[in-house]
């Protein structure tokens, strides 16, 4: 028993990433219907196709991506018993993914930068604040003699005045 069936079509090949001058991308019309289809016809929702475009059977060549590829593209697939179409809208971005900026990413770098200069500035404040601060209470800082070395003696007591009661006597 043969089943016919009128072709159910697809659109094949775009990836969202075509971006202004991409060279040699291309569209696939993809059928299947029994018997086999006869011949695809491709075109725009608004009608021809544009300069860049060029319809080779089931593949659509778009030699230079460039604003008019910026559109909806139909594909028409007819069988000895019927036709069938798809539609797939290209969104044609200004550069390539790897070039595009990330908002987000950007903003994080810049306060992680911001950050990091302000934290730097601060540990440096207290590091020469730290050191200056240590400079001016330090004993050898202020208290050193004509050669730089810092002396200590005992005073000696006037054997005039008693210092302990109970030895009194024992003097």
């Amino acid at each position: 028993m043969d089943v016919r069936d009128p072709p159910e079509v697809s659109i094949s090949g775009y990836d969202d990433n075509w971006y202004l001058g991409l060279n040699n991308a291309t569209l696939s019309c993809d059928a299947r219907s029994n018997p086999e289809p006869i011949d695809y016809i491709w075109n725009t929702t608004v009608g021809s196709l544009p300069p860049s475009a060029v319809a080779q059977g089931h593949q659509l060549l778009i030699r230079t991506v460039d604003e008019s590829i910026n559109t909806t593209f139909v594909c028409k697939v007819s069988s000895a018993i019927g036709m069938g179409q798809a539609e797939l809208a290209v969104l044609v971005r200004d550069r390539p993914p790897e070039e595009q900026s990330h908002p987000g990413i950007k903003s994080l770098i810049i306060i992680l930068v911001v950050v990091s200069v302000i934290l730097l500035l601060v540990g440096l404040y207290f590091l020469v604040f730290r050191r200056k601060r240590q400079d001016s209470y330090s004993p050898s800082a202020n208290n050193t003699s004509a050669h730089g070395d810092v002396s200590y003696s005992s005073v000696a007591l006037q054997d005039s005045a008693p210092q302990d009661p109970l030895t009194e006597g024992t003097r």
